[in-house]
Protein backbone atom coordinates (compact mmCIF):
# COMPACT_ATOMS: atom_id res chain seq x y z
CA UNK A 1 0.00 0.00 0.00
CA UNK A 2 1.28 4.12 -0.89
CA UNK A 3 0.41 6.66 -0.19
CA UNK A 4 0.41 9.10 -2.66
CA UNK A 5 0.51 13.39 -2.33
CA UNK A 6 -1.41 15.20 -4.60
CA UNK A 7 -0.58 18.12 -6.78
CA UNK A 8 -1.87 21.02 -8.55
CA UNK A 9 -0.82 24.31 -10.33
CA UNK A 10 -2.82 27.05 -9.75
CA UNK A 11 -2.66 29.74 -12.84
CA UNK A 12 -3.31 32.83 -11.04
CA UNK A 13 -4.57 34.61 -15.34
CA UNK A 14 -6.90 31.70 -15.65
CA UNK A 15 -8.24 31.62 -12.05
CA UNK A 16 -7.94 27.80 -12.39
CA UNK A 17 -6.08 24.84 -10.83
CA UNK A 18 -4.43 22.77 -13.46
CA UNK A 19 -5.35 18.33 -13.73
CA UNK A 20 -3.84 17.23 -10.65
CA UNK A 21 -1.01 14.78 -10.06
CA UNK A 22 0.85 12.37 -7.67
CA UNK A 23 3.69 12.35 -6.29
CA UNK A 24 5.63 10.08 -3.44
CA UNK A 25 6.72 13.78 -1.86
CA UNK A 26 7.04 16.97 -1.82
CA UNK A 27 10.70 17.06 -3.08
CA UNK A 28 9.44 14.64 -6.03
CA UNK A 29 6.43 17.13 -6.85
CA UNK A 30 8.93 20.41 -6.80
CA UNK A 31 11.48 18.91 -9.00
CA UNK A 32 8.74 17.92 -11.62
CA UNK A 33 8.16 21.67 -11.46
CA UNK A 34 10.80 23.06 -11.44
CA UNK A 35 11.58 21.26 -14.80
CA UNK A 36 8.44 22.39 -16.60
CA UNK A 37 9.36 26.05 -15.33
CA UNK A 38 12.75 25.60 -16.34
CA UNK A 39 11.67 24.35 -20.24
CA UNK A 40 11.55 27.19 -22.79
CA UNK A 41 8.75 25.54 -24.49
CA UNK A 42 6.68 25.46 -21.48
CA UNK A 43 4.26 28.53 -20.56
CA UNK A 44 5.22 28.00 -17.44
CA UNK A 45 8.89 29.38 -18.36
CA UNK A 46 7.20 31.93 -20.04
CA UNK A 47 4.71 33.21 -17.83
CA UNK A 48 6.31 32.15 -14.65
CA UNK A 49 4.47 34.81 -12.16
CA UNK A 50 1.19 33.56 -13.18
CA UNK A 51 1.73 29.80 -11.72
CA UNK A 52 2.12 28.27 -8.26
CA UNK A 53 2.15 24.47 -7.21
CA UNK A 54 0.10 23.50 -4.41
CA UNK A 55 -1.25 19.84 -2.43
CA UNK A 56 -4.22 19.25 -2.52
CA UNK A 57 -4.08 15.88 -0.73
CA UNK A 58 -3.61 12.25 -0.13
CA UNK A 59 -4.35 9.18 -2.48
CA UNK A 60 -4.31 5.94 -1.29
CA UNK A 61 -3.69 3.19 -3.89
CA UNK A 62 -4.61 0.42 -1.44
CA UNK A 63 -8.39 1.94 -1.23
CA UNK A 64 -8.34 4.20 -3.80
CA UNK A 65 -9.76 7.03 -1.71
CA UNK A 66 -8.97 10.54 -1.61
CA UNK A 67 -8.13 12.64 1.73
CA UNK A 68 -8.23 16.25 0.76
CA UNK A 69 -7.07 19.11 2.64
CA UNK A 70 -9.69 21.64 3.87
CA UNK A 71 -7.56 23.85 2.97
CA UNK A 72 -4.72 23.76 0.16
CA UNK A 73 -1.00 24.12 1.17
CA UNK A 74 0.95 26.49 -1.18
CA UNK A 75 4.41 24.58 -2.08
CA UNK A 76 5.82 27.27 -3.87
CA UNK A 77 5.89 29.66 -6.92
CA UNK A 78 7.28 29.20 -10.28
CA UNK A 79 9.27 32.65 -9.94
CA UNK A 80 11.32 30.32 -7.31
CA UNK A 81 13.23 28.57 -10.11
CA UNK A 82 13.93 31.18 -13.03
CA UNK A 83 15.64 33.69 -10.91
CA UNK A 84 18.90 32.24 -11.97
CA UNK A 85 18.44 32.58 -15.95
CA UNK A 86 15.64 35.48 -16.59
CA UNK A 87 15.52 38.97 -15.65
CA UNK A 88 13.59 40.00 -12.61
CA UNK A 89 12.01 42.61 -14.21
CA UNK A 90 10.58 40.58 -17.05
CA UNK A 91 8.89 37.93 -14.70
CA UNK A 92 6.37 40.28 -13.42
CA UNK A 93 6.34 42.52 -17.25
CA UNK A 94 2.35 42.78 -17.07
CA UNK A 95 1.84 44.29 -13.48
CA UNK A 96 0.76 47.75 -12.98
CA UNK A 97 3.61 48.37 -10.31
CA UNK A 98 6.74 49.47 -12.18
CA UNK A 99 9.83 47.44 -12.27
CA UNK A 100 11.37 45.92 -9.42
CA UNK A 101 14.46 47.79 -10.76
CA UNK A 102 12.36 51.09 -10.22
CA UNK A 103 11.70 49.76 -6.66
CA UNK A 104 14.87 49.30 -5.63
CA UNK A 105 15.93 52.73 -6.93
CA UNK A 106 13.76 54.02 -5.38
CA UNK A 107 14.54 52.75 -1.73
CA UNK A 108 18.08 53.89 -2.48
CA UNK A 109 17.28 57.43 -3.58
CA UNK A 110 14.88 57.27 0.39
CA UNK A 111 17.61 55.95 2.51
CA UNK A 112 20.51 58.57 0.48
CA UNK A 113 17.91 61.05 1.60
CA UNK A 114 17.68 59.95 4.84
CA UNK A 115 13.36 59.19 4.48
CA UNK A 116 14.08 55.65 5.57
CA UNK A 117 17.32 53.74 7.18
Amino acid sequence: MAKFRVYSIFDDKAETYGPPVFYPNKSVAMRSFSDTVRNPDSMLYRHPADFRLYELGVFCDATGTFDCYEKHLFICHATTFVLDHQNIDDLFADDDFGTLQDDLDEIEKDKATGVIS
